[in-house]
């Protein structure tokens, strides 16, 4: 048997691949102690100001500015494959939805067909503003941001795929580019939109007495329940992933696990299963993915971009918030209910979720779900029919 002997690139592989994995775990570190850092921020004076998403986000952001790896598969599987599910169905599991089907998909679907349209208004009037300077492919950027802040960022690559963007000579790269910019200022929208104050009555109702499954062992955290939580968001999760993956739904695996998580809580407030102390483990893993989410804004790659990209998404983002909180509010919908819709038009089911529990309203969580989820299913099309209104003038 003649010895393989390793030569001086195999060597070098190795140990690339040694560092790749050091800088992986070390970037999941780091979002952890954000994550722990913001919590401990967020209880003191001036950070009760911004809140603990907020500081999150920004940790997350100052880790990449300083050089810290971001993006890596491993962290993504971590963040997005594992905290982001556990965290919903751990807070969903502490929670009261059994009044949901009643009164909340009305306002749901109310509130998130203001966003959308204020995001239509928003991509119009860009388009007026700076849609000359957007070159030869900025009808296409157009409508793929639009389909983005409809319902999220998932919705960007599948409207550059039927308005034909991909395809371009330049594509790969303005996609690379115009997603690097969605990410900075979908970032800085979010924090826009933790430090709106909502003082509307309906906010107060999650601090108010009621039938969820933590008020009769309100004072009972022990190992068990927090134990019992945690298993059953484990199994919350893994159910609704199997569930999306034999429908061929993988991206809904986040919706299915709401409604899943609704029915579990339920159950166990019937039967008086005790589930204390599981959602300020999902609050805590909810701030990883606002740190995650800081750390993919990349602001050293915005630069790229160019600056009427930049500024078409800023004009977007701002008469889009006017216009769902002055239509909203014109109507008489809970504040609370409009930002939640903002957030999901924006950012998707994720944040959505994120969002509502980092504002302590649990009872809201499979709400935003519920709107992310109408986003990811009309966002294309709407994109689409902007890009043939801006084809046809």
């Amino acid at each position: 048997r003649v010895p393989v002997s390793r030569g001086p690139s195999a060597a070098a592989a190795s140990l690339g691949t040694c560092f790749q994995a050091c800088g992986s775990g070390l970037e999941v570190v780091a979002l952890a102690a954000a994550s722990l850092a913001s919590q401990k921020l967020a209880q003191t004076t001036k950070g009760a100001l911004l809140g603990a998403p907020v500081i999150a986000l920004a940790l997350g952001a100052a880790f990449t500015s300083i050089g810290m790896p971001a993006g890596s598969a491993f962290a993504n599987a971590v963040v997005f494959d594992a905290c982001l599910p556990m965290a919903v169905a751990l807070v969903l599991l502490g929670a009261d939805v059994r009044d949901f089907e009643r009164a909340e998909v009305t306002r749901a679907m109310g509130t998130f067909a203001v966003g959308a349209v204020g995001t239509v208004v928003g991509t119009l009037v860009a388009w007026k503003v700076v849609g000359h300077a957007m070159g030869t492919l900025g009808a296409m950027i157009a409508s793929c941001l639009c389909a983005s802040y409809v319902g999220g960022s998932l919705n960007f690559a599948a409207c550059a795929q039927c308005v034909g963007l991909e395809a371009t000579e330049q594509g790969g790269a303005i996609v690379a580019a115009a997603m690097a910019a969605d990410n900075i200022c979908m970032a800085a929208f979010f924090v826009i939109l933790g430090l709106i104050p909502c003082s509307d009555e309906a906010t107060k109702q999650d601090d108010a007495p009621s039938n969820s499954n933590t008020d009769f062992d309100e004072n009972k955290t022990t190992w068990k329940s927090v134990g019992t939580a945690v298993l059953l968001a484990i199994g919350v999760s893994l159910m609704s992933k199997t569930l999306a993956d034999a429908a061929g739904l993988g991206a809904a695996s986040l919706a299915i696990s709401a409604f899943v998580a609704g029915a579990v809580a339920a159950a166990c407030a019937h039967f008086n299963v005790s589930l204390s102390g599981g959602a300020p483990i999902g609050d805590a893993l909810m701030l990883v993915f606002f740190a995650a989410l800081g750390a993919a804004a990349d602001v050293r790659r915005v630069a790229a971009a160019g600056s009427a990209l930049i500024l078409f998404i800023v004009i977007q983002l701002l008469v889009h918030l006017a216009c769902t909180l002055a239509v909203g509010t014109w109507l008489r919908m809970p504040r609370r209910h409009l930002l939640l819709a903002s957030n999901a038009n924006v950012g998707g089911p994720a944040t959505a979720a994120a969002f509502a529990s980092a504002r302590r309203w649990p009872s809201l969580v499979r709400v935003g779900v519920f709107m992310g989820t109408m986003g990811y299913m009309l966002g294309t099309p709407v994109g689409v029919a902007v890009y043939n209104i801006f084809v046809n003038k």
